[in-house]
């Protein structure tokens, strides 16, 4: 019984280890800050992100809705992954 219940902690700690999720944002445009690169959106969130970073199909602007991957912690926004204008 032992060795069972080793065997299956240790197979949920590689599946936990190799598995990640991202957390998705989606709103509206506000404004962009290319200056200081920060995306202002309708909901009074500001992400900090340089667009030219990502290879958009179209340029963002005011209005246009966003969605917006990222790896996220208590802190808030670690990494961002990917940012899509969707129609």
């Amino acid at each position: 019984m032992r060795q069972y219940f080793v065997a299956a902690t240790a197979a949920l700690l590689a599946v936990s280890a190799t598995t990640a999720y991202a957390d998705v944002l989606s709103s509206r445009i506000l404004s962009y800050n290319q200056a200081k690169h920060q995306l202002h959106l309708t909901d009074r969130t500001i992400v900090e992100v340089d667009l030219k970073n990502f290879n958009l199909t179209v340029p963002a602007k005011p209005g246009d809705r966003v969605e917006i991957s990222y790896d996220g912690s208590e802190n808030g926004i670690d990494r961002i992954r990917d940012v899509k204008i969707v129609q």
